[in-house]
């Protein structure tokens, strides 16, 4: 990171902190079952299925998201997939139905599988060359376990 590194570290921080902040958001049910079961009114065989939608459509759109990250402005897809990500939290936070809650997930893995997580990686490993690939990531990982 020879050139304008001030720069590039604050474009790591950002891309870190957005990844940190969505997958939070959509991985949010993981962390609060319990309570959220009780809450918005589910047993404990819809959370696992709430669960079973994110992570089926998860698995379905990690291949495409690499040629997403290939064919899109990263800077458009991370802005897109944060906003998009915080609209569906608030939607979430309004105790929808389960049929409402499925479709947050599904939408969830788009925004936060699709759109934000190769095109973060890739974002990332372009800030600069290969000897210092191993530098950025680490730096990306940190930044985004910190937030």
């Amino acid at each position: 990171m020879q050139h304008n590194s001030y720069r590039r570290w604050i474009t790591l921080a950002i891309i870190s902190f957005s990844g940190g902040v969505s997958f939070d958001l959509a991985y949010l049910r993981y962390i609060y079952q319990i309570p959220m079961a009780k809450f918005m009114g589910f047993s404990n065989t819809e959370i696992g299925l709430i669960m079973s939608t994110f992570g089926i459509a998860a698995i379905i759109l990690y291949a495409p998201s690499g040629v997403i990250a290939d064919k899109f402005s990263h800077r458009k897809m991370i802005t897109s997939a944060m906003i998009i990500t915080g609209l569906l939290g608030l939607l979430m936070a309004t105790y929808p139905p389960l049929w409402v809650m499925l479709c947050i997930q599904v939408a969830f893995a788009i925004t936060t599988i699709l759109m934000l997580w190769s095109v973060s990686i890739k974002a990332a490993s372009l800030l600069g060359d290969h000897s210092e690939q191993g530098k950025i990531m680490a730096g990306w990982k940190g930044c985004a376990a910190s937030v």
